[in-house]
């Protein structure tokens, strides 16, 4: 997220979009510089549209002589003194809530030196009845049809950023174009080569729903990591 070391960025404000993506992520600052840095100071804000309550995350990496603070519309809902120390490695969450709505969330560095940001996070963002987490590819023959469900959030990034596994449903798949008749359903667990559930079912009018088997997650899920 961000680049490079030193210098002022051009940009120091970003939305985040309904899907969770933030344009002109490369004019963001890795570091949070603080009063010693006065050349470098460009504290960043975010305006974001949360459907439901959720959270904003800061992930901080290292840090120097830093205060880290977060307002909420303009109120001051963050100060973290732990980072005011020299200069030392920290690899922490620090979140604040966020109401569902319009908001602008501003990221500062009230001490005298930097904070390094790995990355952030927003949680309960996208809303995946319009931006789904699941990819489907296929591929098709006369007697077989493969299709590949990927879940987007079951990546080693989501993984570092504490997402844990996430579940990839509820979720259907509407297929269009086979033959009516009986067939075969065989669900497959790809990491270690084995069926997992098999059912029979039957195409009518050339269309077939499959309920996706998982559809509970084993631990909370973060939405959205804003990384470049």
């Amino acid at each position: 997220m961000g680049s490079g070391w030193g210098g002022k960025k051009g940009k120091n404000r970003f939305v985040v979009a309904p899907d969770g993506s933030v344009a002109h992520l490369e004019q963001f600052a890795k570091q949070l510089f603080g009063s010693g840095r006065r050349d470098w100071r460009n504290p960043p804000t975010f305006e974001a549209n949360y459907p439901v309550t959720g959270e904003f995350v800061v992930h901080v990496g290292e840090a120097s002589r830093g205060i880290l603070e977060i307002y909420l519309d303009e109120n001051r809902v963050l100060r973290e003194q732990s980072l005011d120390v020299p200069r030392k490695e920290i690899q922490k969450d620090f979140a604040i809530d966020v109401p569902a709505g319009r908001h602008e969330i501003r990221l500062d560095n009230a001490g005298g030196d930097w904070i390094t940001l790995e990355y952030l996070l927003v949680t309960n963002y996208r809303d995946t009845r319009r931006y789904s987490d699941l990819d489907v590819w296929g591929l098709r023959s006369k007697d077989l049809e493969l299709l590949w469900v990927r879940n987007r959030l079951n990546e080693w990034s989501f993984k570092a950023a504490g997402c844990g596994r996430v579940a990839a449903g509820p979720a259907r798949v509407d297929l269009d174009g086979l033959g009516d008749g009986p067939c075969r359903v065989e669900w497959w667990d790809t990491c270690r080569g084995r069926i997992v559930k098999a059912e029979e079912r039957r195409c009518q009018g050339g269309r077939l729903q499959l309920e996706l088997p998982w559809s509970t997650p084993t631990s909370p899920a973060r939405s959205k990591s804003l990384r470049s």
